[in-house]
């Protein structure tokens, strides 16, 4: 769904605003526009696709709350499914403009991926671990497997 990113300092200065107007109202804080899916992805970079079920995330998010006593806040989890998309046209009327843009946000709070803050030798000695798992996890699936047929080929 679409999403909107809005900066602290951008809700700074709109709470500021406000206070000066003397008003009661009520004022959106958000930015201009929002980004698509697409644009998430296109800042974040080539990274996996994972489509889930409908209830999965939520099954996810109770069983890591089990095992580690951490959960997601109940509510968050709608805000991922459903776009949640607010104006700021009254808050602009009076004169106030977010300084940050929706992409500029979003790529100053991304984390990144792990291996993004790696030095290349950091990343190849995580590569050969990786890769030497893996050969070790075929070779030890081969060895059982030989096992199984020769023992069938004996009975």
């Amino acid at each position: 769904p679409p999403q909107q990113f809005v900066h602290l300092d951008d809700v700074a200065t709109a709470v500021a605003t406000v206070i000066q107007l003397d008003d009661s109202g009520v004022y959106n804080v958000a930015p201009d526009g929002w980004l698509t899916a697409r644009d998430v992805r296109d800042l974040v970079g080539a990274r996996p696709i994972i489509r889930l079920p409908i209830p999965l995330p939520g099954r996810l998010d109770r069983y890591v709350a089990r095992r580690v006593g951490h959960q997601a806040p109940t509510g968050l989890l709608p805000y991922t499914r459903y776009p949640w998309i607010i104006a700021n046209d009254r808050l602009r009327s009076t004169g106030w403009a977010p300084r940050y843009g929706n992409d500029q946000v979003f790529v100053a709070a991304e984390a990144g991926m792990p291996w993004d803050s790696m030095n290349a030798k950091q990343r190849q000695n995580v590569s050969l671990g990786l890769g030497a798992t893996v050969i070790m996890a075929l070779l030890y699936g081969l060895g059982r497997w030989l096992k199984r047929s020769m023992l069938r080929n004996t009975n």
